[in-house]
């Protein structure tokens, strides 16, 4: 009989343990739940934010775009709001209505930061590269994760190459018109100043793509410095020509 108390006992001190083990697991559970969702829900505020900022820059650099470059602090906040926008991203889904609302938003911001630099290429005498990448989430691109690596690789390295991505499955105007402006119907996709490439380039490739298209805006840009240039050996040649004319003038009838 005392042995069978003696079971009883450690089966009770067991069971008590287990019960307390599995509650205070429920409680650090829902106590890290609490502080992710208020570390979420901070981050969100601070994203409003940064949009509400972003959005006065656009006001004021948009009579100076060159301005703009010079500076650099709006290029970077608005990567910087993609970083949290991405974390954001894996803490509540790709399909979190917030998440969707603000991806939808921060496609309107690339778009007008988009727009600004095509001004400040066409007004300034800068090098700038645009790069707009199209990407999918859905599964069917295996090879998007890696392509959006390389070009934040390329967006690094060269501080003349200004990048966006946007989600092809995103339904809103912008996204829809910039599709429909460049034909773009798969994933992945990259458009460099205008030219679409619809499949996986790597990074040899878009340094070599890079590399020519900045061959090419140095001598545009010296042809503009010196645009006498083309002219100076016809007028050689014309004045060759009247020294010739000179030296043996044609006999008298």
């Amino acid at each position: 009989m005392q042995r069978r108390r003696i079971n009883k006992s450690k089966y009770l001190v067991s069971l008590l343990l287990t019960i307390a083990i599995f509650v205070i697991g429920i409680f650090i559970g829902n106590t890290f739940a609490e502080q992710k969702l208020s570390h979420v829900e901070e981050l969100e505020r601070d994203l409003r934010l940064d949009v509400l900022g972003i959005e006065i820059q656009y006001a004021i650099f948009a009579e100076d775009p060159c301005q703009a470059i010079e500076t650099g602090e709006l290029t970077d906040e608005l990567y910087d709001v993609s970083q949290k926008l991405t974390f954001m991203e894996n803490q509540l889904g790709k399909d979190n209505k917030e998440v969707v609302s603000l991806k939808n938003y921060y496609s309107l911001l690339q778009a007008r930061h988009w727009l600004l630099m095509q001004r400040s290429q066409r007004q300034c005498n800068n090098n700038l590269t645009l790069i707009i990448y199209f990407y999918s989430n859905k599964g069917d691109c295996p090879s998007c994760e890696q392509q959006g690596v390389i070009l934040t690789y390329i967006r690094r390295k060269y501080p003349f190459v200004r990048t966006y991505p946007y989600d092809i499955n995103m339904e809103n105007p912008v996204t829809r018109a910039i599709k429909q402006i460049y034909h773009v119907t798969t994933a992945p996709t990259v458009i460099i100043d205008g030219e679409v490439y619809p499949h996986f380039l790597t990074t040899t490739e878009i340094e070599s793509i890079l590399a020519q298209k900045l061959k090419q805006k140095n001598a545009l840009e010296q042809n503009k410095t010196n645009p006498n240039n083309n002219a100076k050996p016809q007028l050689t040649q014309t004045n060759q020509t009247r020294s010739n004319q000179n030296q043996h003038p044609p006999s008298p009838n």
